[in-house]
C-alpha cells in the first residue's frame, strides 16, 4: 500500500477537500430567497433593533479604514428611531421628525410607514433588476452572497454575510470607479473604494423603548410643538402637507 509522504501533496489534498466549501457557486432567485428567508422575515416583521457601523476604504483590498461612523436603529411597527450618520429621526403614529443638533432644529414630517431601511435594502426586489449574476459560498458557519453588476452601474458588486441564524452581520459594497488617493496632487494613484456596513445585536423587540418615542423629543402645546429635555429651545419647522 502506498504511503503519502510529500508535504506538498498533503497540502494539495487538504486544499482540494476545502475548495468546494470555499468556492463561489451561481444560484438562482429561488435559492437566494431560501437563504435569506429568516433575514427577510425579521425586517418585514418590523420589530427589530440593531447597532450599525460604517467603514469606508480606498481600495477593494484595503484593510485600513478611511472613515468610520456608528449608529443604531429600532423599529416596532409604525414606531421607528434611527441615529445614523447625518440623520437622527423618530416616528410615531401620525408624525415623523428629524433632528439637527448643529442647527438646533427639529423638522416635522408626514409619517412614512414604508421607510427603506439601510440594511433591508440589501434584500429588496431592486437587487434582481440590476444584478447580472448572483453567487454564494460558505466559510465556517457563515454564508456569503454576492450580486455582480453590469458596467453601467456605479457598483462592481455587493456582498452580504449571513451568520448561522441566517441573519446579516456585514454588507460590503464594492464601487466600480476609481477614486484619487490624494486629489490635491496632479500625479497620484487611484483605487476603487468600498463601504463595509457591520451589524451587531440584531434582535427582535417586544416593546418600543420609551426614550426613543417622539414624546421624548417634543411636546404639543397650544401654539404647536416645542422641544423638551435636551431639545428645549430648538426651532420647530413644519414640512407636513
Amino acid at each position: 500500500m502506498y504511503q503519502i509522504n510529500s508535504p506538498l501533496l498533503l497540502l494539495f489534498i487538504a486544499m482540494s477537500l476545502m475548495s468546494p466549501a470555499q468556492s463561489w457557486n451561481h444560484i438562482d432567485r429561488a435559492e437566494y430567497e431560501s437563504l435569506t428567508l429568516d433575514a427577510r422575515k425579521l425586517f418585514e416583521g418590523e420589530m427589530y433593533s440593531y447597532q450599525i457601523s460604517y467603514c469606508s476604504y480606498i481600495g477593494h483590498e484595503s484593510e485600513q479604514p478611511h472613515d468610520q461612523a456608528k449608529g443604531h436603529i429600532v423599529r416596532r411597527g409604525k414606531e421607528y428611531f434611527a441615529d445614523i450618520p447625518g440623520n437622527r429621526s423618530a416616528q410615531g403614529d401620525g408624525l415623523r421628525i428629524m433632528m439637527d443638533d448643529d442647527e438646533k432644529l427639529i423638522v416635522l414630517l408626514d409619517p412614512d410607514y414604508k421607510l427603506d431601511q439601510t440594511v433591508a435594502k440589501a434584500f429588496y426586489e431592486s437587487m434582481f433588476l440590476y444584478a447580472d449574476s448572483l453567487v454564494t459560498r460558505t466559510a465556517g458557519s457563515d454564508r456569503y452572497i454576492r450580486f455582480y453588476y453590469g458596467e453601467k452601474s456605479e457598483f462592481y458588486c455587493q456582498e452580504i454575510q449571513l451568520d448561522s441564524r441566517g441573519l446579516p452581520t456585514e454588507i460590503t459594497i464594492y464601487y466600480r470607479d476609481e477614486l484619487a488617493l490624494q486629489p490635491e496632487e496632479e500625479s497620484t494613484s487611484s483605487e476603487r473604494p468600498k463601504l463595509v456596513i457591520n451589524l451587531t445585536n440584531l434582535k427582535l423587540v417586544s416593546e418600543f423603548p420609551a426614550e426613543y418615542k417622539i414624546e421624548s423629543f417634543l411636546k404639543k402645546t397650544s401654539k404647536g410643538y416645542a422641544g423638551i429635555g435636551n431639545y428645549v429651545g430648538y426651532q420647530i419647522v413644519d414640512y407636513r402637507y
